[in-house]
């Protein structure tokens, strides 16, 4: 029966009154009770989290997210995250600002713009929320 050791957790403080720093990823009332988020898929659901995952307030635009590196961070086949990422345009949460390319000299994934965000200009699209079920069966 010797004397417990204490174990001491290292944790990262932000200022000296002792914040701890957390990070997460916020979704706001009003996108979630929207007629489109209602109708995302759950695979498409996590990839749009793992791209606000990267926006830190002033990139919006410049998010970068390949093909590729969505079916590694969810666990998806390519061609899962492909559609998703059609899912994600087609229902308004997310723009393509440039097209990646995978040629021999130049390689570089897309870049997005998350609709719920500010962009430089200070506009928020939120396209989603204009979203109709019926308007997507005719296509």
């Amino acid at each position: 029966m010797g004397s417990r050791s204490k174990i001491k957790k290292k944790v990262k403080r932000l200022s000296a009154s002792g914040q701890y720093h957390k990070r997460f990823v916020l979704y706001d009332y009003a996108l979630l009770q929207t007629i489109a988020f209602k109708y995302l898929s759950g695979g498409a659901f996590k990839l749009l989290t793992v791209i606000r995952m990267r926006f830190n307030g002033i990139n919006n635009g410049e998010i970068s997210m390949s093909v590729r590196e969505g079916s590694q961070l969810i666990n998806y086949s390519k061609e899962s995250i492909s559609k998703f990422f059609k899912e994600l345009q087609d229902k308004g949460f997310i723009k393509v600002n440039q097209r990646g390319s995978f040629k021999f000299k130049k390689r570089h994934a897309s870049t997005w713009y998350l609709t719920m965000e500010e962009d430089k200009q200070g506009n928020k699209t939120r396209c989603f929320k204009h979203w109709n079920y019926n308007q997507s069966k005719k296509k």
